[in-house]
């Protein structure tokens, strides 16, 4: 999966203002290294160093190295939207991953239609792509997905009914809507 993101960033690179040859591609991202939702952050941050240090092994993404610039949210949303005003402001990144929340992402994603650098989200609320917006895409399977598979394994169990327990972020608000 984070192999094709990046081939994915990779034609985003495309689209960058022109540079030298030399110059990396900047990647960033938003992850949550440490809070509550670093037993997923950690991990997303790990294998996206892995790759940056696999393609750039293999010569970089169209002959460039690839830098990543990547921001610890601290699973906060508020430091998810300080992270990218800083990545797409300061940094000059092309593209951004992020955010490992889905409330983080629906945070910030609102920010990259005016900045024209696309947000790859890792995260699994069906909001962040309907609406349809151009600059922002996701990989993870949506919300809508996982309820489907749990209300067909509830039936195939024999449930009548269920409760539904969730966490009070993005993912378990939209969780809640789409059951």
């Amino acid at each position: 999966m984070m192999l094709r993101l990046l081939g994915v960033l990779a034609a985003f690179a495309l689209w960058a203002a022109p540079v030298q040859a030399a110059d990396p591609i900047k990647i960033g991202a938003v992850v949550s290294v440490t809070g509550p939702a670093s037993f997923l952050g950690e991990p997303e941050k790990n294998t996206l160093e892995m790759v940056r240090d696999e393609l750039n092994a293999k010569g970089g993404l169209l002959g460039r190295p690839v830098e990543l610039v990547l921001y610890d949210d601290e699973s906060d949303v508020n430091k998810a939207v300080l992270a990218t005003e800083k990545l797409l402001k300061k940094d000059g990144v092309c593209a951004v991953i992020g955010a490992t929340t889905s409330g983080s992402t629906l945070a910030i994603m609102n920010k990259f239609p005016a900045s024209q650098v696309p947000l790859v989200s890792m995260s699994a609320a069906e909001k962040i792509v309907n609406p349809v917006n151009p600059w922002v895409y996701k990989v993870a399977p949506s919300d809508r997905h996982a309820a489907g598979r749990i209300l067909r394994d509830a039936k195939a169990r024999g449930y009548k009914s269920l409760a539904v327990l969730s966490v009070s972020d993005g993912f378990g608000q939209a969780g809640r809507e789409v059951l």
